[in-house]
């Protein structure tokens, strides 16, 4: 059985790491969800996720709840070995009570240009 936990080595945890991120990375974005991305810096396999979400987005409760829907999308996708950084910036025009569950398509669309746009850095 697979191990689906999302522990400390898949998070980017410091102000560091966000900022290291932001500087002269690669990026995705859609008018709702932007994605940095950046070879990680801890091994060539590791995946480290990071999200954003601006207090102009809505309460606690629901940016929580954006962080968890993101997390969880992470933790059960085939995207852990990709060895990058990313950084989930979430826009505060994004999503209305109702886009809750469009929130794993949304970002199935953007990790699906990720990969496409990784394998052409790659070349």
């Amino acid at each position: 059985m697979p191990d689906h936990s999302f522990g400390k080595e898949h998070r980017l945890l410091s102000k560091k790491d966000f900022s290291y991120l932001r500087d002269r990375s690669r990026r995705v974005s859609t008018s709702t969800l932007l994605i940095y991305y950046k070879k990680s810096r801890v091994g060539e396999s590791a995946t480290r996720l990071g999200i954003s979400i601006s207090k102009k987005v809505g309460s606690a409760v629901r940016r929580n709840r954006l962080k968890r829907l993101i997390r969880e999308f992470f933790r059960t996708s085939n995207f852990g070995h990709m060895g990058k950084d990313i950084l989930v910036v979430v826009s505060p025009r994004l999503l209305k009570e109702e886009d809750y569950n469009k929130v794993g398509s949304y970002l199935n669309k953007m990790m699906s240009r990720l990969l496409l746009q990784v394998k052409s850095d790659d070349k």
